[in-house]
């Protein structure tokens, strides 16, 4: 039984990181391939109950969700010498874009503007990168879509388990 329940929570699993990563390349978000394989999935197993958790890397998480504008940590003139967050869309510009160091930041500092007038994901990005006009929601919209391939994995894992069941049951009468 329980051999059952590791395989019904692998296949579930493994379902779920396909899905999800499936929606965050047709939204455009995939830019290294990193994000991906940084999902992961624990299982547990309570009393009469499996649990399924799933983990995204934190910026995987931000992009499910979106940033309103009044939360994009950009202060243009502040003063400040360091930003992570500068420096984080300074990278995506030499890797998206192919920019130079020098052409990246400038890149990043009209994304900068442009997020914190608009929030994160802008107008522009969905029609210029997504597959499916959208650039949020990824994770709930990858299960949801799928949703009926989980119902199918759980009904057989459940038809195997009974039929499993029936044929011990019988096998210890003949016996």
């Amino acid at each position: 039984m329980l051999e059952g329940l590791q395989k019904l929570s692998d296949d579930i699993s493994t379902l779920a990181i396909e899905v999800i990563a499936m929606e965050w390349r047709a939204q455009g978000h995939e830019l290294t391939g990193s994000a991906v394989k940084q999902m992961e999935t624990f299982v547990k197993f309570e009393i009469n109950t499996l649990v399924i958790e799933g983990l995204v890397p934190d910026y995987m998480a931000i992009n499910n969700e979106g940033v309103p504008a009044n939360k994009i940590p950009y202060y243009p003139n502040s003063g400040r010498k360091t930003s992570k967050y500068i420096d984080g869309l300074i990278e995506y510009a030499k890797k998206r874009m192919g920019k130079s160091d020098k052409e990246a930041k400038s890149v990043a500092f009209a994304i900068a503007s442009k997020h914190k007038k608009e929030g994160m994901p802008t107008k522009n990005s969905v029609t210029k990168h997504s597959k499916t006009g959208r650039r949020t929601g990824f994770i709930e919209i990858a299960l949801e879509k799928n949703s009926q391939k989980f119902i199918d994995l759980i009904e057989a894992s459940i038809r195997f388990s009974v039929e499993a069941t029936i044929e011990s049951f019988y096998k210890s009468i003949l016996n």
